[in-house]
């Protein structure tokens, strides 16, 4: 009877295991073709741009595609187009996607409407030759920096009507965040200093300024972004203040000429690679409330000597 028994049990649980079915990756949107375009339906019906497959060097992104009206620019939908010199994205459009035109290394040109509301992370990234930006007073929305590593980028303006974006002194910052989050790639001066007010640096603000020697920080600041300041090269001086709590993912990552950082009480916590690959740094102080150090924070050499116990 016993044997019977497990039998059954097995047996039940066996049908059961059978109807419930297998979990699936989510299914990629159907892709249309209209020209050199490739494009998705949202769900109103309206087209997304996924993937523009053209050698045009001038390009106006049509307003519809198959008689459906264009409302956004997917991610990577232009990346690598290395022909294209000047667009002009089309009124309508209300979201730029993430990397959505980087590394077009030829663009010189582009004009984005006062309707759209998002601009992705890096979607403009690594464009070389775009020397000038206009955001239109839509944007109320960017993911992280939209222009890191433009290497000629020297003028971000903003529409003195935008509510939540603004510059000082030719860097963006979000007013309404109070946070840095551009600061232009081709600017020569070898020194900066943070206005006062100002809450957190974001993600990749800095990354990649290779003439920064020195950044004064304010007291206001709490948070440094992930890759806030990574491979800036020439970065020697940077004084954390004490209102900051944490620092990011790789937020000093490959400053290969900073050579002494102190970390104040307030932080607690010091993201993965925050420090790493800085090989000119031989010395940092770390306050005994850092609670929480990540993955290869720092070289080997300097975890191993600067370390205090408790948080090695």
């Amino acid at each position: 009877m016993k044997k019977l028994r497990y039998l059954t049990i097995a047996l039940v649980l066996i049908l059961a295991a059978l109807s419930v079915p297998a979990a699936t990756a989510e299914e990629e949107p159907t892709q249309y073709t209209s020209g050199d375009y490739r494009y998705t339906l949202q769900p109103d019906e309206t087209a997304a741009i996924a993937k523009y497959t053209g050698s045009a060097s001038e390009l106006s992104i049509p307003d519809t595609l198959d008689g459906h009206a264009v409302t956004a620019i997917g991610d990577k939908a232009f990346a690598s187009c290395r022909f294209l010199m000047s667009v002009t994205i089309p009124d309508g459009v209300t979201a730029i996607g993430d990397s959505a035109f980087r590394w077009c290394d030829s663009l010189t040109s582009v004009t984005i409407p006062d309707s759209v509301t998002t601009i992705g992370d890096s979607a403009f990234s690594a464009c070389d030759s775009l020397t000038s930006v206009t955001i239109p007073d839509g944007v109320i929305e960017m993911g992280g920096n939209p222009f890191r590593g433009c290497d000629n980028l020297t003028q971000i303006m903003v529409s003195p009507d935008n509510p939540v974006f603004e510059t000082i002194d030719g860097v963006l910052f979000n007013k309404s965040e109070k946070k840095l989050v551009c600061y232009p790639y081709a600017f020569t001066q070898t020194s900066y200093t943070i206005p006062d007010g100002i809450r957190s640096i974001g993600d990749r603000a800095f990354s990649s300024c290779n003439v920064l020697t020195s950044v004064t920080i304010p007291n206001s600041v709490t948070s440094i972004g992930n890759s806030a300041f990574a491979s800036c090269r020439s970065l020697t001086s940077v004084t954390i203040p004490d209102g900051v709590t944490s620092i990011g993912n790789s937020a000093f990552y490959s400053c290969g000429s900073l050579t002494s950082v102190t970390i104040p009480d307030g932080v607690t916590s010091i993201g993965n690679s925050a420090f790493y690959s800085c090989d000119s740094l031989t010395s940092i102080t770390l306050p005994d409330g850092v609670t929480v150090i990540g993955d290869n924070a720092f070289n080997t050499a300097i975890h191993s000597r600067t370390l205090p116990s408790q948080t090695a």
